[in-house]
């Protein structure tokens, strides 16, 4: 699978090209998000599913709005009515360009999450999503593109960004997490995310 990390921001390129060094499924694309194929998109959305602001909204406008209905019948149905922060679902776009969409919120509802570890987090979800290649070669999942996670409304700077994006790639992409020895080992595990 390739993932493609798409993004405006050249900062935000920029961070990708120091974290991403030497990973070959990595491809990184400063521009528009829907300039490369893919064959499914990463909507970093909140917990409730509206995709009316920022990458949501784009993402909306070009591949219309029953993506939204159908990532909030999904969140209805299997998440209580509220996808938490750390889960991720797919669901079909029904646009043959962009067949698939990936909502992994980054926040509850729009906030600043500079200061969380949220963009690690949404992207453990993501990968963990991916990482189910059988299901995902079933449907037709070759290319995925992600934007910069949480540096729009949430304000995360780019290279922190990067850096918790890098993280949840090793751990679970790589399968190199490892659980903690003892709850001082989380909180300072924890600590080096921000």
């Amino acid at each position: 699978m390739v993932i493609q990390l798409v993004d405006r921001n050249q900062e935000m390129c920029d961070a990708w090209a120091k974290e991403f060094m030497g990973c070959d499924d990595v491809v990184i694309f400063c521009g528009d998000f829907f300039t490369p194929e893919t064959d499914c998109i990463v909507s970093p959305t909140n917990s409730f599913g509206f995709m009316d602001g920022g990458l949501d909204g784009v993402i909306t406008k070009r591949l219309g709005t029953q993506v939204q209905k159908n990532v909030q019948d999904r969140i209805k149905e299997g998440h209580i009515g509220e996808m938490l922060v750390g889960q991720a679902i797919i669901v079909p776009t029904e646009n043959k360009k962009t067949p698939y969409c990936i909502s992994a919120p980054t926040m509850r509802v729009s906030m600043n999450i500079e200061n969380t570890v949220n963009v690690y987090l949404a992207a453990k979800a993501i990968f963990s999503l991916l990482l189910d290649s059988d299901s995902m070669k079933l449907i037709g999942v070759h290319k995925v593109t992600i934007s910069g996670l949480g540096t729009g409304v949430g304000n995360v700077p780019p290279e922190i960004c990067a850096m918790q994006m890098r993280q949840a790639y090793d751990e679970i992409w790589l399968g190199k997490g490892t659980f903690p020895h003892s709850l001082n080992d989380a909180i300072t595990k924890h600590r080096l995310y921000i």
